[in-house]
């Protein structure tokens, strides 16, 4: 075709690329299913109001499906994401192929065409808790139903429940406000708590077989370089509620933050149940008797809990004449648990210490990560906020400093005074933490408080840094000695 001056050239259009094979078109993915489109527009509006519901209170990155496994020759729950996956798309590498949760994978857990599961939100405040009443190898549905409607009256008002996926259990869901909380501690909280649910259980007369706490945090163990992640622990895995039409009742389960949730086991105690031994275990005695049988305060523990949660009011004292205060590049904060946790673990370290007297920074981290392990106390361990509640100690005398020096080889020397001590012992003399402080604990406290306006800049002790005397040699001598004053020459 003969184009002419000032013409546009539209051979081009009506090319045959068309007619070519085109190439195949990658697979679409987050397809809606085909239960959720036969629903009415309605219905439909209520699922994805229900999805989203979810969707803001959950873990994008933790979360699993239910999968086949070869070894329990069924489907069983399994996360999404490796571990090899996440720990890089942490560090930033945001193209190690992560699946993220989505909507499409809620709606399809919602409308039955598969099995969904959450871990708790470790971004936004509000996550999501399950408490799953577990009736596998013994138990009835009527008894898990009676105990969460005892859960329901009790403890958790406005509680929604669903039956479990086989009929023979029941679940719980209620959403926590997490705020201010490290997903460790909050994970610490959890397991304090879930004891707690296991003892009400036990005192009770349900035919349960077991209570847990699911969708709990994934924590990451962070490197000692910015940004570096050693490794994950994924949190454990719980169902998604399913029935979609309860979206109100949803919305007014029970609501709660982590401080009310942490503190149900201080406002309900609830004793261990006491099972009657046998007549031959009764009568051993000493290291006769069976390990699991022996009676003790502590348990095989060095720090009891009830010392630590005894130890609340003195703490309290304490910080109500100053708070300690962390070093500025720390954003840690110390709080009435942190100092009776310190406090009990000075006494312990007081009454049983080391051979050379020492008391190394790093025995109390071991004991303070055993207590939170054991889900005894919430808080997990911070140099920054030991360091400032022992500083606070030593600023207003209550330790006693036999050597403040320390380098890698030695620790300090240093203790309780036997004024902190006794403060310690008056307050654990008391049957309980609600009668009033003792009266020398006060005293002492007031003391505290005019000796800091007397001398409001009063500095105690600090650890003090020092070169060991065992690395200052003398080489010159030391190769002369050796028959190498060759060497010292050179050196020179």
């Amino acid at each position: 075709m003969e184009v002419q001056q000032g013409q546009i050239n539209t051979d081009w259009l009506v090319a045959d690329w068309h007619e070519k094979e085109r190439p195949k078109r990658r697979r679409r993915r987050n397809v809606l299913p085909d239960a959720y489109r036969r629903l009415f527009k309605e219905e439909r509006q209520q699922v994805r109001a229900a999805a989203k519901w979810i969707f803001k209170k959950v873990s994008l990155l933790d979360w699993g499906r239910k999968m086949p496994d070869e070894k329990a020759g069924k489907p069983v729950p399994k996360p999404v994401n490796l571990k090899d996956q996440v720990v890089p798309y942490i560090q930033g590498n945001w193209g190690s192929w992560v699946h993220k949760l989505t909507l499409t994978a809620i709606i399809r857990h919602l409308v039955g065409d598969d099995t969904a599961y959450f871990t708790a939100n470790s971004l936004g405040d509000e996550t999501l808790l399950m408490i799953d009443i577990d009736c596998h190898a013994s138990g009835t549905l009527e008894g898990a139903t009676q105990f969460a409607q005892f859960l329901k009256e009790n403890y958790f008002p406005n509680l929604y429940v669903e039956t479990s996926t086989h009929g023979n259990g029941a679940h719980g869901f209620l959403v926590v406000d997490k705020s201010f909380w490290k997903d460790a501690e909050y994970k610490g909280v959890l397991a304090r708590v879930e004891k707690w649910l296991k003892r009400v259980l036990r005192s009770t007369a349900f035919d349960v077989e077991d209570v847990e706490l699911k969708g709990t945090p994934m924590t990451v163990e962070w490197g000692s370089r910015r940004g570096e992640v050693r490794g994950v622990t994924y949190g454990f895995l719980a169902k998604m509620p399913r029935d979609w039409r309860r979206l109100a009742e949803w919305e007014g389960t029970t609501r709660m933050t982590a401080h009310e949730l942490r503190s149900l086991p201080e406002r309900f105690p609830v004793e261990e149940p006491v099972e009657p031994e046998p007549a031959q275990v009764e009568a051993k005695t000493g290291t006769d008797a069976p390990q699991s049988k022996r009676k003790g305060s502590v348990l095989g523990k060095m720090v009891d809990p009830d010392v630590i949660r005894k130890l609340e009011p003195l703490a309290k004292e304490l910080l109500a004449v100053k708070t300690p205060e962390t070093v500025r590049s720390s954003r840690a904060k110390v709080v009435a648990e942190d100092v009776q946790t310190a406090l009990a673990l000075i006494r312990a370290c007081t009454l049983h210490p080391n051979p050379d007297g020492s008391l190394p920074l790093m025995r109390v981290k071991g004991l303070w990560d055993a207590a939170y392990q054991a889900g005894d106390i919430s808080r997990a361990f911070s140099f920054h906020r030991f360091q400032a509640i022992r500083d606070m100690l030593s600023d207003r005398e209550l330790l006693e400093w036999e050597d403040a020096d320390y380098h890698f080889r030695k620790a300090c020397r240093w203790r309780a005074s036997e004024e902190l001590m006794g403060m310690m012992e008056s307050v654990l003399g008391r049957n309980s933490t609600t009668t009033p402080p003792s009266l020398s604990s006060i005293v002492v406290c007031n003391a505290i408080a005019e000796s800091l306006r007397d001398r409001p800049d009063h500095v105690g002790v600090r650890p003090r840094m020092v070169y060991p005397s065992l690395l200052r040699t003398d080489w010159d001598s030391e190769l002369t000695a050796a028959g190498l004053e060759h060497l010292a020459r050179l050196a020179a």
